[in-house]
């Protein structure tokens, strides 16, 4: 059963010409549907729409999303291969998920969580993720403290686990012979050095990314690669995606009272202090910026333009003082 739902996501992927989901992905999305359909207690249980709308109506917005995507794909996979007319209970789950899509932003936009597990974990500040490192170093768990120094200068996603130690000749020759593949990199050179990542979800729209490893980062990890005998082409971290994820879900968590802390609470927090910091500390921030874009936005339906144009070519950066 597991193997035919894999097949049929596999074959809607392939006949969009889009990426294929790993196969991690692929597996828990096969489980996901068999527990609906083991719960729902009915064959072609998903072209009764308002049956799964009333089983997923318990669950997190997140959850009924990654439920619903699934089953228009499953659908999908039916009206293609099977010839059944799904159009109709097709645009019903486009639909809802559209609105589900909407509460997530709002819900996100808010700061507001599906329980209030989530909730602790989205009232963290950067001072929750200062005192974590601090209290890794103290017992001992460097390279958990140094990865998450990382992710907080680099707040990538789980690709961090599979960094690859290189020097910068051996990088440079690779990039020259184009044979630097899909691989993720830490380049260590003597004047410069950088991030560089080939392996990554939205790889495919972004390409190749490099960046400069300044430090004083760059120091705490070659002094690191250096203190463990890291060989070249050796992954840094010694991790995969999944092992590296349920790491940081459990050290921090140790070291935090029992709330965990992913990649993407990392990269929400960085970014929000990048922003502060690059305003003088102003905490009130963002609520300007939505002022300031309800005010462009406003105009624009006005003259008929839209809100990036008006952004681009119809404000006086540095406007003359009244």
């Amino acid at each position: 059963m597991s193997d035919l739902i894999i097949e049929k996501l596999n074959y809607v992927k392939e006949f969009n010409g889009k990426k294929q989901a790993s196969q991690t992905t692929l597996n828990n999305n096969a489980k996901m549907f068999i527990k609906l359909e083991k719960i729902a207690n009915k064959n072609n249980f998903y072209y009764d729409f308002t049956l799964v709308k009333n089983l997923l109506k318990d669950y997190s917005v997140s959850t009924q999303i990654n439920y619903i995507t699934i089953i228009l794909q499953l659908l999908e996979y039916d009206k293609i291969k099977t010839n059944k007319d799904t159009t109709k209970v097709i645009e019903l789950y486009k639909k809802y998920i559209d609105g589900l899509h909407e509460t997530k932003k709002t819900n996100a936009y808010n700061n507001i969580a599906s329980n209030d597990k989530k909730q602790a974990v989205l009232n963290l500040t950067i001072n929750d993720i200062n005192n974590v490192i601090t209290k890794l170093k103290s017992n001992g768990y460097f390279k958990d403290a140094l990865m998450i120094e990382f992710l907080m200068a680099f707040p990538c996603r789980l690709e961090v686990s599979n960094l690859k130690y290189i020097k910068l000749d051996e990088y440079t020759k690779l990039k020259r012979k184009n044979q630097l593949g899909d691989d993720n990199y830490i380049v260590i050179g003597s004047k410069k050095s950088y991030v560089s990542r080939g392996d990554y979800k939205t790889s495919d729209t972004y390409g190749r990314l490099e960046m400069e490893l300044k430090p004083p980062l760059k120091t705490k990890i070659f002094n690191y690669i250096k203190d463990n005998n890291i060989d070249f082409n050796e992954s840094v971290f010694g991790y995969t995606p999944q092992d590296l994820a349920k790491r940081l879900h459990y050290i921090t968590g140790k070291m935090n009272n029992g709330v965990s802390i992913s990649t993407n609470i990392i990269c929400k927090l960085a970014t929000t202090n990048n922003v502060i910091n690059a305003v003088g500390g102003d905490t009130e921030i963002f609520d300007k910026i939505e002022k300031v874009n309800n005010a462009i936005e406003e105009v624009g339906k006005i003259r008929g333009t839209s809100k990036t144009t008006m952004n681009n070519s119809y404000i006086i950066r540095k406007p003359n003082k009244q």
